[in-house]
């Protein structure tokens, strides 16, 4: 019989998964960039023009949610 996972349960689930990686998503973003050809480094320093995702992005550590992720970045303040 299958059964159901709480929401407690699932965040839980959630949570060990994503502490297996020690990068925390960063090997996903490094795939998607290369297979766009753009530099990883670069986008975590200080950002890149991504027309695919509608301008400058920046790739930096979530602390609240414990991984990587992808925001807009203004070029003019770096």
């Amino acid at each position: 019989m299958k059964k159901d996972l709480s929401e407690e349960e699932y965040k839980k689930a959630k949570q060990e998964i994503l502490s297996q990686s020690k990068n925390k998503g960063l090997d996903l973003w490094e795939r998607v960039l290369q297979h766009y050809d753009y530099e990883v480094e670069k986008a975590k320093a200080t950002g890149l023009y991504m027309p695919e995702l509608g301008g400058y992005m920046i790739l930096y550590f979530d602390k609240e949610q414990d991984q990587w992720l992808m925001r807009p970045a203004d070029p003019k303040e770096s």
